[in-house]
């Protein structure tokens, strides 16, 4: 059982990870649709296929991390993982996986402060790596060490063949 969870928790890891390239690429592919209805703005663009292209991207980082978005008078879009911009007009940051962990967090690339995502998928495999199995693996090894007292106790009250007392494994 505790291979199993700790197998589920590096496949979480490796599922965050991928999901974190997936999030970049949205946030990068944001702001150059951002720039491109400013340049749409100004040009003979169809600034409503982009922005019909960029509402997809929100809609798929929403539901991976969680996100508000705010628009500007310029049609562009600024999106937010809590207090920091992933998008702001034209600019984007990435986000990674913290290297030390559990517990794991989310890192900002231009100021590396840490973030832990309220809702989206990213949130939910967070708990299951921070929360859930170290939860588990704790009760895990709870049972164990009461098997092993309960069977120690039993070995110290019992006698081996030469009519030693038994002792503890």
């Amino acid at each position: 059982t505790s291979t199993a969870l700790t197998t589920l928790s590096q496949q979480t890891v490796q599922g965050m990870t991928g999901t974190l390239s997936e999030v970049n690429q949205e946030t990068a592919q944001i702001a150059s649709l951002n720039q491109s209805m400013l340049q749409g703005t100004a040009g003979s663009g169809n600034v409503n296929e982009l922005a019909d292209q960029r509402d997809q991207l929100l809609s798929q980082l929403s539901s991976q991390i969680g996100v508000n978005v705010t628009y500007n008078g310029d049609g562009t879009a600024n999106v937010y993982a809590g207090s920091e911009a992933l998008v702001s007009g034209v600019n984007s940051q990435k986000l990674s996986l913290s290297s030390s962990g559990p517990p794991y967090s989310l890192v900002f690339s231009q100021d590396q402060s840490s973030f832990q995502p309220g809702s989206g998928q990213l949130a939910g495999r967070l708990n299951v790596v921070n929360q859930y199995v170290p939860s588990y693996q704790a009760s895990l090894d709870q049972v164990a060490q009461s098997l092993m007292g309960s069977v120690n106790h039993l070995m110290s009250t019992g006698y081996d063949l030469n009519g030693d007392q038994g002792s503890p494994f």
